[in-house]
């Protein structure tokens, strides 16, 4: 049996990181590793990821 992939959660402008809170903990017990970044809403995503 293969383990489960990563997950790059994003949140949606005007929203916090802290909003994703419950999402990453489900992702997390399902046993997905999970990346969901604290960003300024007004940046790119490629300005997020890099």
């Amino acid at each position: 049996m293969t383990a489960p992939g990563g997950v790059l959660l994003l949140r949606g402008h005007g929203r916090f990181g802290a909003s994703m809170a419950r999402l990453t903990a489900a992702m997390r017990r399902s046993g997905h590793a999970t990346l969901a970044p604290n960003y300024p809403y007004r940046r790119s995503l490629p300005e997020i990821v890099t």
